[in-house]
Protein backbone atom coordinates (compact mmCIF):
# COMPACT_ATOMS: atom_id res chain seq x y z
CA UNK A 1 0.00 0.00 0.00
CA UNK A 2 1.52 3.28 -1.13
CA UNK A 3 1.31 6.30 1.13
CA UNK A 4 0.10 9.45 -0.60
CA UNK A 5 0.75 13.03 0.41
CA UNK A 6 -1.52 16.01 -0.06
CA UNK A 7 -0.41 18.96 -2.16
CA UNK A 8 -0.02 21.13 0.94
CA UNK A 9 2.34 18.58 2.48
CA UNK A 10 4.48 18.50 -0.67
CA UNK A 11 4.53 22.31 -0.79
CA UNK A 12 5.59 22.45 2.88
CA UNK A 13 8.34 19.92 2.17
CA UNK A 14 9.61 22.04 -0.74
CA UNK A 15 9.45 25.21 1.36
CA UNK A 16 11.46 23.60 4.13
CA UNK A 17 14.04 22.33 1.64
CA UNK A 18 14.30 25.82 0.15
CA UNK A 19 14.99 27.23 3.60
CA UNK A 20 17.89 24.81 4.02
CA UNK A 21 16.34 22.28 6.35
CA UNK A 22 17.93 18.86 6.03
CA UNK A 23 16.14 15.87 4.51
CA UNK A 24 16.74 14.03 7.76
CA UNK A 25 14.97 16.72 9.75
CA UNK A 26 12.07 16.97 7.31
CA UNK A 27 11.72 13.18 7.22
CA UNK A 28 11.49 13.01 11.02
CA UNK A 29 8.25 15.01 10.87
CA UNK A 30 5.40 12.47 10.85
CA UNK A 31 3.45 14.60 8.36
CA UNK A 32 6.30 14.53 5.84
CA UNK A 33 7.64 11.81 3.55
CA UNK A 34 10.69 9.88 4.66
CA UNK A 35 14.16 10.84 3.52
CA UNK A 36 14.24 7.79 1.25
CA UNK A 37 10.94 8.80 -0.37
CA UNK A 38 12.14 12.35 -0.98
CA UNK A 39 15.31 11.03 -2.60
CA UNK A 40 13.34 8.62 -4.80
CA UNK A 41 11.05 11.45 -5.91
CA UNK A 42 14.05 13.60 -6.81
CA UNK A 43 15.65 10.76 -8.79
CA UNK A 44 12.55 10.30 -10.96
CA UNK A 45 13.47 13.46 -12.91
CA UNK A 46 9.83 14.44 -13.43
CA UNK A 47 8.27 17.78 -12.48
CA UNK A 48 8.36 17.01 -8.75
CA UNK A 49 11.94 15.76 -8.99
CA UNK A 50 12.94 19.01 -10.69
CA UNK A 51 11.16 21.08 -8.04
CA UNK A 52 12.95 19.13 -5.29
CA UNK A 53 16.32 19.71 -6.96
CA UNK A 54 15.59 23.44 -7.26
CA UNK A 55 14.38 23.70 -3.66
CA UNK A 56 17.46 21.91 -2.37
CA UNK A 57 19.75 24.20 -4.39
CA UNK A 58 18.02 27.25 -2.89
CA UNK A 59 18.37 25.66 0.52
CA UNK A 60 22.10 25.16 0.08
CA UNK A 61 22.47 28.83 -0.85
CA UNK A 62 20.46 29.88 2.21
CA UNK A 63 22.57 27.66 4.49
CA UNK A 64 25.81 29.03 3.02
CA UNK A 65 24.70 32.63 3.48
CA UNK A 66 23.66 31.94 7.08
CA UNK A 67 27.00 30.22 7.76
CA UNK A 68 28.95 33.25 6.54
CA UNK A 69 26.78 35.61 8.58
CA UNK A 70 27.21 33.50 11.74
CA UNK A 71 30.97 33.27 11.25
CA UNK A 72 31.27 37.03 10.75
CA UNK A 73 29.21 37.88 13.80
CA UNK A 74 30.56 35.26 16.21
CA UNK A 75 32.25 36.62 19.34
CA UNK A 76 34.50 33.56 19.64
CA UNK A 77 36.67 33.15 16.51
CA UNK A 78 37.36 29.47 17.21
CA UNK A 79 33.68 28.68 17.59
CA UNK A 80 32.89 30.69 14.47
CA UNK A 81 35.52 28.83 12.48
CA UNK A 82 34.35 25.45 13.73
CA UNK A 83 30.72 26.25 12.90
CA UNK A 84 31.67 27.56 9.46
CA UNK A 85 33.89 24.56 8.70
CA UNK A 86 31.14 22.13 9.71
CA UNK A 87 28.64 23.89 7.46
CA UNK A 88 31.13 24.04 4.60
CA UNK A 89 31.76 20.30 4.96
CA UNK A 90 28.02 19.60 4.89
CA UNK A 91 27.45 21.77 1.83
CA UNK A 92 30.35 20.07 0.05
CA UNK A 93 28.63 16.71 0.23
Amino acid sequence: MAITFADDQVEEMLKRMGEGETLTSIGEDPRMPSMATMMLWEDKQDELGSRITQARARGYTARAERAVKRAQSCDDPQKGRLDFDAERWFLGK
